[in-house]
């Protein structure tokens, strides 16, 4: 799928423009701004891409948000901006979907104040804005490198963010292969396997239906008693430039065949 520099452009465009209005939003608004930049990114395919693979990092928590005896808690930042950033953008994503209890109001517990929108200038100032400042920088570095003076770039050309080499230094995030999936016994169910697991983890309904298709066709293609190789490689080449590296690695801890294995290797 080739996009056009100037969508690219213009996409990166509205995405800082949200970030902007969130860094200067206060309590009344904080929530529903985070539903607008979670929102965006869902639906803006340039966007997405870029954001995917930290969405997919698998970040440990506990190494990260230190809580107290007293009620109270400390948030350690990841001295790796890549984790920093993936932390801060998964928090706005656990948060987009819950209308019981806001960001602004789970900053409280590591920023206390007798005043919300103080505690909600101590996150955006240690912890969510360097993060955004970032991402944006990385984005535009990107732009400057690889789409200024091109008339379109390929849709999978467009990887600002590499997740193999974002080094686990203290353990706080895992990869790939510690996803604990078991194999399907029958494989009429794997496209309902699948969309359960990355509903679970966090993905959407709509980024399955984008790979629903190539699903489908490993499924045909292994009901076979001689699968065609060709078709398998061309399927898990389209599910990982459309969805990630980890839808990859999902479908071939599901299936658990010597063939799949092999070909997926690829693409892993």
């Amino acid at each position: 799928m080739s996009i056009s520099s100037k969508q690219i452009q213009r996409a990166i465009r509205d995405f800082e423009n949200i970030i902007s209005d969130l860094s200067y939003a206060d309590y009344d608004n904080y929530q529903r701004i985070i539903k607008r930049f979670v929102s965006f990114v869902q639906k803006n395919d340039i966007i997405n891409t870029i954001i995917q693979p930290l969405l997919s990092i698998e970040i440990n928590t506990s190494k990260i948000l230190i809580y107290h005896h007293n009620g109270w808690g400390t948030i350690k930042v990841p001295p790796d901006i890549n984790e920093h950033i993936a932390f801060v953008l998964q928090l706005f994503f656990q948060f987009s979907e819950k209308d019981d209890h806001s960001l602004p109001n789970w900053a409280l517990t590591f920023y206390p104040s007798d005043n919300f929108n103080i505690s909600l200038s101590y996150m955006n100032e240690r912890l969510i804005n360097p993060a955004m400042r970032e991402l944006v920088n990385r984005i535009n570095d990107f732009v400057e490198d690889e789409v200024e003076n091109k008339e379109s770039i390929e849709l999978s050309a467009i990887q600002v963010f590499n997740i193999e080499s974002i080094v686990n230094k203290n353990g706080n995030i895992a990869i790939g292969q510690n996803i604990n999936i078991n194999s399907v016994e029958n494989i009429d169910k794997l496209p309902d396997e699948f969309l359960k697991i990355i509903l679970e983890k966090g993905y959407t309904y709509s980024d399955f239906e984008k790979i629903k298709y190539d699903i489908e066709q490993i499924k045909e293609e292994l009901k076979k008693d001689s699968p065609n190789q060709d078709i398998l490689s061309n399927a898990f080449e389209k599910i990982k430039n459309i969805g990630s590296k980890v839808f990859v690695e999902i479908l071939v801890k599901l299936i658990s065949k010597p063939i799949v294995t092999t070909i997926a290797t690829a693409f892993l």
